[in-house]
């Protein structure tokens, strides 16, 4: 059980480690590894590199399952897009489901201020 609860407890300090977001902490990031053939965006490597340590396409996990989330949010993407970039500044906006997600999740999602729009829209057309 010590085993067991010492294991448990590597994993969670980990954790918030392994939710990066900045390209100094992920080596495999390059533009090149995140454009597909045709030079657009490939959304399931960027969903790969960004979202899948913490979210699912249809399961929740550490975070919500992402399928459906234009929908979640009215398919408004602008109000989408902004709290991927800083969802702590959707938050603190009073964003309604930005404050729902929040409270439903409780732990903190980092910030994807790096992601354009265009690369935003290839992982969300990926999981829907």
């Amino acid at each position: 059980m010590k085993k067991y609860l010492m294991g448990l407890f590597a994993l969670v300090a980990l954790l918030p480690a392994a939710c990066t977001n900045s390209r100094e902490d992920n080596p495999g990031f390059s533009r090149e590894s995140t454009a597909g053939t045709n030079g657009k965006p490939d959304g399931q490597a960027l969903f790969v590199q960004n979202c899948a340590v913490c979210h699912q396409k249809e399961r929740d996990a550490v975070g919500p399952a992402l399928k459906g989330v234009l929908e979640r949010w009215n398919g408004d993407r602008s109000r989408l897009y902004a709290f991927i970039r800083d969802n702590e500044a959707a938050i603190a906006q009073g964003d309604p489901r930005a404050v729902e997600v929040k409270n439903k999740w409780k732990g903190a999602m980092p910030a994807f201020p790096q992601l354009t729009d265009a690369q935003i829209e290839a992982i969300v057309n990926h999981v829907e």
